[in-house]
């Protein structure tokens, strides 16, 4: 009897211990599927559609880590008036998102922010309206946990002109005269309070050569094997070394960099870069 019954009781515990680990497996399948149906979103999301615009060189290069598709950006032609009593003109918009929560939840809270942006600055909104609508509209579902980063700007073509509003840990730098200035906007992202009334955005007139780069904070926080952050100085640098080169050049540079400087790292974060290059 005693036999039999540690024998039932071996069987009882083996099972047990093999349905922990199928719950396991199937915990860990459902989270590789969420995570590449999110990636597809995502992937369709970005702009395909490569921008020209006479004067200027546009780039950009985005890419998301392992579990986590939290990222998103976007392009417009849109028509905007940058100046109060001023005639609009002709524009481009650019939006940069980065997100706290992973997997299709996230990416379709994105997704709907994009669309928010989408039709707004197609309307002509200005860059705070369009914060504004985007926080209320995060405020106002509480199933959508933040906070969202948020990077918006518009580009005059003909004014040279780029109005930009950053709303977190995004950066926002401008290249001008051998000098790299950062503009960071404010500190609290979307979703991080109610009221977003009185936002100022920030107006950079671009001169013959300048270089705006905006990018999320997973590129300055990337972190090396020793801990050690990619950091404002790299950006610095690189930027400055690829000057006189085209936007293509720069965005590939810092890309290689970025992915070298993280080779090693026990983490990988998902990393976002847009630059635009006056000729």
């Amino acid at each position: 009897m005693n036999d039999k019954s540690e024998n039932i009781d071996e069987i009882k515990q083996f099972s047990h211990t093999l349905n922990n680990m199928c719950q396991v497996l199937d915990s860990h399948y459902s989270i590789k599927e969420d995570a590449r149906i999110a990636e597809a979103i995502r992937h369709h999301a970005l702009p395909q559609v490569e921008i020209n615009i006479e004067g200027y060189q546009i780039e950009s290069w985005s890419n998301a880590s392992q579990d986590s598709c939290g990222e998103i950006f976007d392009i417009v032609s849109c028509v905007q008036a940058h100046v109060e009593g001023q005639p609009e003109q002709e524009s481009t918009a650019f939006l940069l998102l980065d997100d706290t929560d992973s997997g299709i939840d996230g990416t379709v809270k994105l997704g709907q922010l994009r669309a928010i942006f989408r039709v707004m600055i197609k309307q002509g909104h200005s860059l705070s309206e369009i914060a504004g609508q985007m926080n209320d509209y995060l405020i106002s579902d509480m199933t959508l946990n933040g906070p969202v980063q948020l990077s918006l700007g518009v580009l005059g073509h003909n004014s040279s002109i780029f109005s930009t509003l950053n709303l977190g840990q995004n950066a926002v730098f401008h290249f001008s005269k051998q000098e790299l200035s950062q503009y960071k906007g404010y500190q609290q992202a979307l979703a991080a309070q109610k009221n977003l009334s009185g936002l100022q955005v920030k107006d950079i007139v671009l001169q013959a050569k300048d270089i705006i780069v905006i990018c999320s904070d997973g590129v300055l926080g990337a972190q090396n094997e020793q801990r050690e952050q990619f950091g404002v100085k790299t950006i610095e640098r690189i930027v400055e070394n690829n000057s006189t080169q085209s936007a293509y050049a720069v965005i590939q540079t810092l890309q290689a960099e970025l992915e070298a400087f993280t080779a090693g790292a026990y983490m990988q974060t998902e990393r976002s870069i847009i630059v635009i290059k006056r000729c």
